[in-house]
């Protein structure tokens, strides 16, 4: 009976720990975003750095390549070249 005990008062604390630090996370991020900090990606409209050989081999194996290997390459880049291939 001890052993459930203590097993359920370390449960109850380990819970009370977390729902403290969610909420120093929450303050931090209300801190944060008011001091004008963004996380979360990067700044909408960057370019990735892209060779023109590179942006060449891409388009030939667009046209050349088995069509599941053009949609396996679509669906995994996301970058300037996604609607380009």
């Amino acid at each position: 009976m001890a052993g459930r005990l203590i097993a359920n008062v370390l449960a109850s604390v380990a819970a009370y720990e977390n729902e403290v630090r969610a909420e120093r996370i929450i303050a931090g991020q209300a801190v944060a975003k008011a001091n004008g900090k963004r996380w979360g990606g990067s700044e909408k409209g960057r370019q990735l750095k892209v060779a023109d050989e590179q942006i060449a081999t891409i388009r030939r194996m667009c046209r050349e390549g088995p069509a599941s290997l053009q949609w396996q390459w679509r669906r995994d880049y996301r970058g300037p070249l996604y609607t380009r291939c």
